[in-house]
């Protein structure tokens, strides 16, 4: 006779596995990612003028978010895969026109001074949102 926990155990599992199968996990869109960051997404722009680097983040292999002045924030996007940023030590500009365009690009310090050029593809302006305080 069957023990009702071996058949507890392989129903458990099957039913696991059907799940898995059915509700595949998806990454987070761009999107997703800002508004957990507390951005919204603003206009496309060709450039950044006169800006200084104050801090950036990673968002994922393709975008990263540089803070540029007290509200300025950008969304840059690359035209190439650029996973260093997500454990980089430092970034840098390579920029010809005067500003950051899109014929730029980030290049990118990791471990062992392995650098990675990330090539622009995009610049956004994002809009920090404003949250609500807790009551």
């Amino acid at each position: 006779m069957v023990s009702r926990n071996r058949v507890f155990l392989t129903g458990s599992f099957f039913l696991f596995v059907i799940a898995c199968a059915v509700s595949p996990s998806s990454p987070l869109t761009v999107e997703e990612r800002l508004t957990l960051k507390h951005y919204s997404i603003g206009a496309e722009v060709n450039s950044i003028r006169n800006y200084r680097l104050n801090g950036w983040s990673s968002v994922n292999d393709r975008y990263i978010i540089v803070n540029t002045g007290v509200s300025d924030d950008y969304l840059i996007g690359f035209s190439n895969n650029c996973s260093a940023t997500r454990s980089a030590m430092s970034i840098a500009f390579s920029s010809t026109a005067g500003g950051l365009t899109t014929s730029d690009k980030v290049l990118v310090s990791s471990s062992g001074n392995f650098i990675e050029h990330c090539f622009i593809r995009s610049i956004t302006k994002i809009h920090k949102i404003k949250r609500e305080p807790d009551k």
